[in-house]
């Protein structure tokens, strides 16, 4: 028993993260061990492995998966349509709120496979994954990946906060359509009001571009795959977004192209070539032109750690 006047063992002990509890452990092994001199030394995911050993065994994971499908295939209970789910995204990274709200309306509830006993765990659990791609479709719309980030880490906290169902299903909805409505501000300097209605073809003709941005883009290929004449296409985009459609096409590559060079590796080549552009010249001579910057000068500029607080601060 310990008296009042006695310091309690937990408060006499300096204590640390299990992280830097972990890293200190490999560091002083590898210092007294052979095996780290050799360059074979322990890491902390090691360390990890052998501690957590017989604790959390993955080894049954393949035969209960095989079994799992097997049963839900017999039962037809399979997942919800991964052809929903990318519709849902392509709506988010395309700012557009109306095709966004016509996807929501087909419910595929009840076909999410069992992520948690608990009817309220299984929904935050559901939540939290819906967050984090709607936040990387919203980056791919060309929102900023802080301030994406930073939407995503509010939601799940709301979501974590929450005791039922029904609160973290409209939390759920409300996060899409912010994230839809961002990339909507984003490249057309206003935010859609609601029951604002864009023309279809229009909204076909921006899902088409933004699914393809990947690749060489022409204005015939698009108008085939809407089911429209070429001209008519070219004429009735001109009206509604006061551009041609040749210009829309080179500005959303050029906003890819510009994550791109900030936030990855890719070198110039790779960027121009997963654009789908002609030549690597013919890429920094359409970068130019839309920035007034060339590709090197824009990836210099910008790409380090001080422009992700920066340009976000200053957005």
């Amino acid at each position: 028993d310990e008296s009042a006047d006695t310091v309690p063992f937990s408060g006499s002990v300096p204590l640390c993260s299990a992280e830097d509890f972990c890293n200190e452990a490999v560091f002083l092994y590898n210092l007294n061990s052979t095996q780290g001199a050799e360059g074979h030394g322990f890491d902390t995911c090691a360390l990890l492995t052998e501690s957590c050993r017989g604790m959390n065994d993955f080894d049954d994971a393949m035969p209960t998966l095989y079994k799992t499908i097997f049963s839900r295939v017999e039962e037809n209970n399979i997942h919800n349509p991964y052809n929903h789910e990318r519709r849902q995204l392509s709506a988010i990274r395309s700012g557009n709120t109306e095709m966004l709200e016509s996807i929501l309306r087909e419910d595929f509830s009840q076909r999410y496979g069992t992520l948690a006993e608990d009817p309220v765990k299984q929904a935050k659990y559901i939540g939290i994954v819906e967050t984090t791609l709607s936040s990387r479709a919203a980056i791919e719309g060309g929102i900023h990946p802080e301030q994406a980030y930073s939407l995503s880490d509010i939601v799940i906290q709301k979501l974590d906060a929450c005791t039922d169902e029904a609160s973290i299903k409209v939390i759920c909805t409300k996060m899409k359509f912010e994230y839809a409505k961002m990339v909507y501000s984003l490249h057309h300097g206003q935010v859609p009001e609601q029951g604002e209605n864009e023309n279809i073809h229009i909204s076909h003709c921006k899902d088409y571009i933004f699914s393809h941005l990947h690749g060489r883009i022409t204005v015939y290929e698009i108008a085939n795959a809407i089911g429209l004449e070429e001209n008519y296409l070219s004429s009735l985009f001109r009206h509604h977004e006061h551009k041609t459609l040749t210009t829309y096409i080179m500005e959303e590559k050029i906003a890819l192209a510009r994550n791109m060079l900030v936030y990855s590796d890719y070198t110039f080549a790779q960027v121009s070539a997963y654009l789908g552009f002609s030549s690597q010249s013919h890429f920094g001579q359409t970068f130019k032109k839309i920035t007034g910057m060339t590709p090197r000068s824009f990836r210099n500029t910008y790409a380090d750690d001080d422009f992700i607080n920066s340009s976000f601060l200053l957005s």
